[in-house]
């Protein structure tokens, strides 16, 4: 059995039933801080400690989200998940004054409180979509901006005005305006952006009313930024070729300075109100003359997004920004000093259209599907809590894909891999290094260690070394002389407890697909259950912490004697039916007290006819627990579950499925999900010591493994020391080292709840010059800049649709 660390939302209202004998006492609701993969998990493992998961191909590890992420100003770090608003995409969102934020999708708007949740006494539904929405300067009203036609029923067309206390409608009706794109107050004059019945692009509205106050240019402007006296634009002159920012007077809009060849999605100022930056291009301007300044940020792909400004505007965050190379995808922040990037790393991904700073400046609101993403290459390591540490599995240089796998107490990895016709077998050390690979005459489809974790058996369609059997020395890689013979079909599914190994499949001999062996000699043992299986076959094994239960599933008519297609409890001793039940399944697993199996399946409900694809039963008695874990993955029955497996504390159960795990609100969590049960109490405790990883060499980065914990730690704080001094703000497992660095101890600390753990002092060598300006960490001083005007060239205008 192998395990994955995955994110699911389970279905809401559903109650805990299981009894007081279930041990397991499984939470419906799933660990929701935990990483998980964006594809298929192919083969999972765990050892306590560590968790391994083989994916098809190259992985995303991330946290997913309700469609925002609350993460730290200064390194990116995800602080809070909020509640789902019911949205679905989040196309802006602003800051509220008390810490909390109001957030658009094309269907309305909702506010979330500072805490995270939802705020039942706010709901704004629209007509049409909306694209953008603002703030009055007093913080009573929220002005919404799109294609609207109705707000909670009520006519208005491209702009209208709701309360900020509870989302009522308030009287404002512009019926000039046709189609919004961004608005904003400045005093009692309402600045509107899009394309007017009048064909004007730009408006001047009573606040109060919505009555016409001035008019600007004929167009489509969409960009738009109010400061006392001025208000900026982005827009498509009607009398003059190509896009432009334009500076008007206010509140008359007489213009005052137009810069040609921009056409910028997102206009912000800067709190002193003399420059004005813009995405995307990325690039500034001066307030007073639109020249342009020297602050280009450049190596970008794609389309920088939207572009928001630290409260004292050093920093300027983008989304939808991807540097090649860079750790952090997906958003960066920029200091406004010298464009330099700065190490604020959220990896976030997704429609990223939204970023916002709070009211005190204290988090950063990200619009986005996932957060703190980590690539994986087809495998990755992840800790405690159910993150990722630094590895990379060095077992997939050869481009093969995991089958099955097996992690020692060390941390050891065994895969059994396929690619093109044959497969291997391969053993990696703790850290990643690849330590042995048999190749195999064939494909291998199950591992198992073995008691004293010094053999792995090996079961699968090859005909070499062995033939469908093996075992391998796991230190030294040495196929063992063991080697007892099945024909008729392969094997499929491995467990062992002390001298016994069971094998299950779809073969004749030298039993029908289910036979037992001496581990040490390949004896054929005594155990025969009789399977009756015509063109079925034993999908999965698994045996009872004491090893005198085999608990089984898979597709047969029955077994040792009792006609069943359910799962069986099989007493080890003679091969008798313990228990067995109508409810089937592909996957199973015990929990390490024996008093919980847990099916993974397709599992119709007689009355409802819903289904789910994890049940729980009775491990004494094979009864069916209360536990509901919600709607589940959304495969077929025989393929959505491809993995469950609980630590060998029993305090998590892993679940991973071929297709995304979906609860009853709909939301879609990933590949995996990871429930927890028994959770220890007690402060978690270090007992492996923290490292750091990578080479510490300036203008590079270096991660931190957390080590091993005691207590079933929920989160990691992170810290960094440089030189024995904290590095302020430094709260993510990886750090930038500057040159500055160089020569200095690097060092990080780990804290779960209880005292802090310090890993060993790394020292910092120097490293190539790489970009200019270099990346620095956000706080560090940067080189006063040199603003002047640049040449710019000519960009093509962009076609102003949704």
């Amino acid at each position: 059995m192998n395990p994955e660390r995955f994110l699911v939302a389970a279905l809401a209202g559903l109650a805990l039933l299981a009894p007081a004998t279930a041990a397991a006492d499984l939470s419906s609701l799933p660990d929701l801080s935990a990483a998980n993969p964006n594809r298929t998990a192919l083969a999972i493992a765990v050892n306590g400690s560590r968790t391994y998961v083989a994916t098809e191909r190259a992985t995303m590890f991330a946290t997913r989200t309700f469609g925002t992420a609350v993460v730290s100003p200064v390194s990116g770090a995800l602080r809070a998940v909020p509640d789902d608003a019911g949205l679905g995409v989040i196309d802006d969102a602003v800051a509220d004054p008390a810490g909390g934020w109001y957030v658009a999708g094309e269907s309305g708007v909702r506010h979330l409180r500072a805490d995270g949740t939802v705020d039942p006494l706010f709901s704004v539904a629209v007509g049409g979509f909306i694209r953008s929405i603002a703030l009055s300067p007093d913080g009573a009203t929220l002005w919404l901006a799109g294609n609207l036609s109705t707000v909670d029923g009520a006519l208005r067309r491209a702009v209208a005005a709701v309360a900020t206390s509870d989302g009522a409608l308030r009287a404002f009706n512009a019926s000039e305006a046709a189609e919004g794109w961004e608005v904003a107050q400045e005093g009692g004059v309402l600045y509107f952006a899009g394309r007017s019945s009048t064909g004007a692009a730009l408006l001047a509205l009573d606040a109060g009313t919505g009555a016409v106050l001035a008019r600007g240019p004929a167009g489509t402007a969409g960009a738009l930024v109010a400061a006392p006296g001025t208000v900026y634009v982005s827009l498509i002159n009607a009398d003059r070729p190509g896009a432009e920012v334009t500076a008007y007077a206010t509140p008359g809009l007489q213009e005052r300075w137009t810069r040609a060849d921009r056409d910028p999605d997102s206009l912000v100022l800067s709190p002193d109100g003399g420059t004005l930056y813009m995405s995307a291009p990325l690039g500034a301007l001066r307030t007073d003359t639109g020249a342009l300044l020297d602050w280009a940020p450049r190596g970008f792909t794609g389309d920088p997004g939207e572009l928001a400004l630290s409260r004292d505007g050093s920093v300027a965050y983008v989304t939808n920004a991807f540097k090649p190379g860079w750790p952090s995808q997906g958003a960066v922040a920029l200091s406004t000093t010298d464009a330099a990037v700065l190490a604020w790393l959220p990896n976030v991904a997704g429609d990223l259209y939204t970023v916002a700073v709070a009211a005190g400046g204290g988090s950063v609101l990200l619009g986005a599907s996932s957060a703190g993403s980590v690539r994986a290459e087809r495998a990755a390591l992840l800790d405690e809590t159910g993150q990722p540490v630094p590895w990379s599995d060095g077992a997939f240089a050869d481009g093969s894909v995991a089958t099955a796998a097996a992690i020692d107490a060390a941390g050891a990895v065994y895969t059994a891999r396929e690619g093109g016709d044959d497969g291997s077998v391969s053993a990696t050390t703790p850290d990643g290094t690849l330590r042995w690979r048999v190749p195999l005459t064939g494909t291998a489809n199950a591992v198992a260690l073995s008691s004293d974790q010094h053999t792995l058996y090996v079961g699968g369609a090859f005909s070499a070394p062995r033939s469908g059997l093996a075992a391998i020395d796991t230190a030294t890689g040495a196929v063992l002389p063991w080697a007892p013979v099945v024909t008729g079909g392969p094997v499929a599914t491995l467990a062992t407890h002390g001298d016994a190994v069971y094998a299950g499949g779809r073969f004749d001999a030298p039993r029908k697909d289910l036979a037992a062996f001496d581990g040490r000699t390949g004896a054929l043992l005594g155990f025969d259950a009789r399977v009756n299986a015509e063109e079925g076959r034993i999908a999965d094994l698994e045996l009872s912490p004491d090893g005198s239960r085999l608990y089984l599933v898979g597709s047969y008519q029955g077994i040792a004697g009792r006609a069943t297609t359910g799962a069986v409890a099989l007493r080890t001793t003679d091969a008798t039916v313990a228990w067995s039940t109508s409810y089937g399944g592909a996957q199973i697993a015990a929990s390490p007290d024996g008093r919980t199996v847990v099916l993974g399946g397709g599992f119709e409900d007689p009355i409802t006819h819903e289904y789910r694809w994890l049940l729980a039963l009775d491990g004494t008695t094979g009864a069916k627990l209360g536990w509901d874990a919600g709607p589940g993955f959304q495969g077929d029955d025989g393929a959505a579950i491809s993995e469950i497996v609980f630590d060998p504390d029993g305090h998590t159960l892993h679940a991973g499925g071929d297709s995304s795990y979906r609860t009853a609100r709909g939301f879609i969590s990933g590949y995996c999900v990871r429930f927890g049960g028994d959770r220890d109490a007690a402060t978690p405790l270090n007992h492996a010591a923290p490292r750091v990883v990578g080479s510490a060499t300036a203008n590079a980065f270096v991660a931190c493994d957390p080590g091993a914990w005691s207590g079933d730690p929920a989160a990691y704080a992170f810290g960094w020391r440089v030189g024995g001094v904290a590095v302020p703000g430094a709260d993510t497992r990886s750090l930038l080292l500057t040159a500055a660095d160089a020569g200095l101890p690097v060092q990080c600390e780990v804290a779960a709840g209880g005292p802090a753990a310090g890993s060993a002092p790394v020292t910092i060598v120097a490293g190539p010059a790489g970009s200019t300006p270099a990346p620095r960490r956000v706080g560090q001083p940067a080189p006063t800049p040199a603003p002047g005007p640049v040449p710019i060239a000519p960009i093509r205008p962009k076609v102003r649709g949704k």
